[in-house]
């Protein structure tokens, strides 16, 4: 039985003017929580999209909790973006404050044995962001727990 744990809302703006020689980029976690399995998420903030395979050093952060004494989670995790030019681009880094690092995954994954505790999750998109159109654009992940 899977249950929603947490849907988190990840907006990406940019904008580029005729003549502007920079962008900027920002990616804001901004979802509801809902406690499932004793599972909830908590303090969650925004971080800052990579491009080019470079992952920045601002994560999106989220607490995870287990109010009934569990330690390890499985999450499971889609996403997908309005961004032209971008099928398949989206990769996730997850660095939880207990347990090793993550390797990275692709737009949709799993991360096994989650503890509880602080998660920074990093976000990059694998081209150079010029190869995106200007504009705002939004990118969703919904994090699902499996409860037994």
């Amino acid at each position: 039985m899977k249950n929603k744990l947490v849907s988190l809302s990840v907006l990406m703006l940019f904008s580029f003017g005729a003549a502007a020689a920079k962008s900027s980029s920002y990616v804001i976690f901004n979802g509801s929580v809902s406690p499932m399995c004793g599972w909830e998420g908590q303090g969650i903030q925004s971080g800052v999209l990579g491009y080019d395979e470079e992952y920045t050093d601002v994560p999106a952060i989220a607490i995870l909790v287990n109010n009934a004494g569990e330690n390890n989670a499985t999450l499971e995790y889609t996403s997908d973006t309005g961004i032209l030019n971008a099928k398949g681009h989206l990769r996730i880094k997850l660095i939880p404050e207990h347990g090793p690092e993550y390797p990275e995954q692709n737009h949709n994954g799993t991360f096994e044995n989650v503890q509880a505790g602080e998660l920074k999750f990093y976000a990059n998109m694998k081209m150079p962001k010029h190869h995106y159109p200007a504009g705002q654009h939004t990118v969703r992940s919904t994090f699902t727990v499996t409860c037994e």
